[in-house]
């Protein structure tokens, strides 16, 4: 079940957001985001949930932000992914992550990914870089209502 995977407190350390404290509550999450963008903002949402096929399991989530060209920047998306503690270390985030971004690329015209993470997640940030992403910035940001700095990755395709 994702919810199982997606319950461990260790897991929202670093995200913007609570674990979910039920399966219904998860339900309701995953209903927002299928629903989609307000009709009048610009953007495409998308999520993924990601399975293990050895052994076969639930894992976590992929999610991008679609954005359109705006001034002339080009279009772009923000990622974002969250995968249960259990599998940490093991590649499947760097894996998960690869298969976005040439997801993204396959049905996208995108001059860009970005992705931020909270400074303290430096092994985020080591998953980002492996697939291609550089360290462009830093900015600052809150988490769950406490001011911190995140550090801002862009994969240029």
């Amino acid at each position: 079940m994702l919810f199982d995977a997606l319950a461990a407190a260790r897991l929202y350390r670093y995200l913007p957001e609570r674990a979910p404290d039920s399966p219904e509550a998860l339900a309701r999450r995953f209903a927002a985001l299928v629903r989609g963008a307000p009709t009048d903002v610009a953007q495409l949402w998308l999520n993924w949930a990601v399975a293990c096929r050895d052994p076969e399991q639930w894992i976590g989530t992929l999610q991008a932000t679609v954005l359109p060209d705006r001034a002339g920047n080009g279009a772009y998306a923000l990622i974002g992914y969250a995968l249960t503690p259990a599998v940490w270390g093991r590649g499947l985030g760097t894996e998960a992550v690869r298969w976005l971004v040439d997801e993204l690329a396959r049905r996208f015209a995108l001059d860009r990914l970005v992705a931020t993470v909270d400074v303290r997640d430096q092994a985020s940030g080591r998953l980002l870089e492996r697939v291609g992403f550089v360290r462009i910035g830093a900015e600052a940001a809150e988490l769950l209502g406490e001011i911190s700095t995140d550090f801002r990755y862009q994969l240029t395709y």
